[in-house]
């Protein structure tokens, strides 16, 4: 099982987008070169983690990455919110 990462909303100057699924090992660098595509047309982004069911430890990196470089997440279970935080 993957992810699948749906547009929400779009303008000029934000970007929501809806990830659903299981982030684990190469999906998180699908995640994060879609990131990389948005913030590179100069969007803010928003990470919709309802519909979440788990992070694998390999995409722990690359999201506390993604949220350090000013990506939002929102609608995070509370288990998961707690991979980003330890160090």
């Amino acid at each position: 099982m993957g992810i699948w990462i749906t547009k929400v909303f779009e303008d000029a100057k934000l970007v929501r987008l809806k990830v659903d699924g299981q982030i684990v090992g190469a999906w998180a660098s699908v995640l994060e070169d879609e990131c990389s595509k948005h913030r590179a047309e100069g969007r803010a982004i928003v990470l919709d983690f309802t519909e979440v069911c788990f992070v694998g430890p390999q995409a722990v990196g690359v999201l506390r990455r993604l949220r350090g470089d000013g990506v939002k997440f929102v609608d995070v279970h509370p288990l998961i919110e707690e991979l980003f935080e330890e160090a």
